[in-house]
């Protein structure tokens, strides 16, 4: 609409200049009247002054509102300019933006302190720096956490812990890594998560951090009351039937009314049969008592890993040669699937072969009762290029009660189990810097990942 009156405007304008242009070329060829021509002419003169100036003045209120604009200054105003009807609506849409873009600045400031507020006021450390390292925020929870003030460069906490802003710049985007830093002369454990974003084309890393002394209390206590129920649980199993036996063996050589050891002559055959099946019941629990122990110990006396790299598909193929009797008695069926063909690892093979052997036992054992029997080993690098091996079965499966447990030392539901395998092979991930997770749909499927 503004712009259909400002064409139509300068269309009349100009209809009228080149109409006195006619004008004063008829009066001077076909009269030869010069005042006549001469008031033309002033006429014409005053209509190029009155075009001139509208076009200027809509080229100054313009260059004025746009200046303004990119200088961020919105405190002109155009209201109450005597200027023609066309061009005043032109004004009216400048105001009425520029309202609208105060409105939205106001808004933008309104959510800009509130976000400010709320990552000021947040329980976990933030810090938000660019690719040179420059900071450019660091709340007040992060500089409570870690005992320092405002820091302007990531490099500047160097001078507080040793060596951190190179693993904080290290470190890939969505790892998470847990340090033990010395604040105020106290070791603390410190969890940080480090993700990269880009904000209006430029890259920054956003890190989160917080104290996790209390959950790892919780945990390291949770983790010993589990142990402490499983010891007693087995010490128990095995001194109950010697206390027994050794009860029972004393009723037998002594007395009942007098309670001394019985005479030579007094103990016959049955007695002394009694007496070894006793003899034998403490030798079986001792032994079992002393295999626990052994186990215990093999939790506690890992080997250095010796990493090396080698083909992870030479890995699995090698697997169901070990296990060829089983498979073949029971009739499973037994997939590898490594993407791509090439993949290799860096670890020490021995162990995690131990860890993969341990995983396809449990299959084993787990598809016992299942018609159609199959077993699954995948690898394969997820989105932030860590290897990841799965073991996959479709046997009865764990239920969630037990998926929490199953890796807590000496747990099983196998009468014959000892209860050691998946918590070594968890140890034996730890000493990778790996992990392994387990999940199951019963009946179903369950997977067991170990990511490197």
């Amino acid at each position: 609409m503004i712009y259909n009156k400002l064409f139509l405007n300068i269309i009349i304008r100009v209809s009228i200049i080149t109409l006195n242009c006619a004008g004063i070329a008829y009066s001077l060829f076909r009269f030869g009247d010069w005042l006549l021509t001469l008031n033309l002419l002033a006429l014409l003169a005053l209509q190029l002054y009155l075009l001139v100036r509208s076009v200027n003045r809509t080229n100054y209120d313009l260059e004025l509102f746009f200046s303004a604009l990119e200088n961020n200054d919105l405190s002109f105003s155009f209201k109450n300019k005597p200027v023609a009807p066309s061009h005043q609506k032109l004004l009216q849409r400048m105001n009425m933006m520029k309202e609208k873009i105060n409105g939205l600045r106001r808004e933008n400031e309104k959510q800009y302190h509130y976000f400010k507020a709320l990552v000021e006021n947040v329980g976990v450390g933030l810090m938000v720096c660019q690719s040179d390292g420059t900071v450019e925020l660091f709340n007040e929870a992060g500089r409570r956490i870690l005992g320092i003030p405002s820091i302007t460069t990531l490099d500047q906490l160097d001078q507080y812990f040793e060596h951190l802003s190179d693993n904080l710049i290290n470190t890939p985007s969505g790892q998470q890594i847990m340090m033990r830093l010395k604040i105020l002369n106290n070791p603390v454990p410190i969890s940080f998560k480090v993700n990269d974003y880009r904000f209006f084309d430029q890259p920054v890393r956003l890190i989160s951090f917080q104290n996790i002394k209390n959950e790892l209390d919780e945990q390291e206590l949770e983790s010993w009351q589990k142990l402490i129920r499983v010891l007693t649980h087995e010490i128990m199993n095995s001194t109950g039937p010697i206390t027994s036996s050794i009860d029972t063996i004393l009723e037998f050589l002594t007395d009942e009314d007098t309670g001394e050891v019985k005479k030579i002559e007094q103990i016959t055959q049955n007695t002394v049969q009694d007496v070894l099946q006793g003899v034998s019941i403490i030798k079986e629990r001792s032994l079992g008592l002393s295999e626990f122990v052994q186990n215990f110990r093999s939790l506690t006396m890992l080997p250095k890993i010796k990493p090396a790299k080698f083909s992870v598909e030479g890995l699995f193929n090698h697997i169901p040669f070990l296990f060829a009797d089983e498979i073949n008695s029971r009739k499973i069926e037994v997939e590898i699937l490594v993407l791509p063909k090439n993949l290799e690892l860096v670890a020490d093979r021995k162990l995690i072969e131990q860890v993969i052997i341990n995983l396809i036992h449990n299959s084993i054992d787990a598809v016992t009762n299942v018609a159609k029997k199959q077993i699954c080993m995948k690898a394969f690098s997820d989105l932030n290029k860590h290897i990841v091996f799965q073991v996959i079965d479709n046997g009865k499966g764990i239920t969630q009660e037990l998926i929490d447990t199953i890796f807590v030392p000496f747990f099983t539901t196998k009468p014959n189990g000892s209860g050691i395998g998946l918590t070594l092979s968890r140890e034996i991930m730890k000493l990778h810097g790996g992990t392994i997770k387990a999940f199951s749909e019963p009946g179903k499927e369950t997977v067991f990942t170990l990511r490197f």
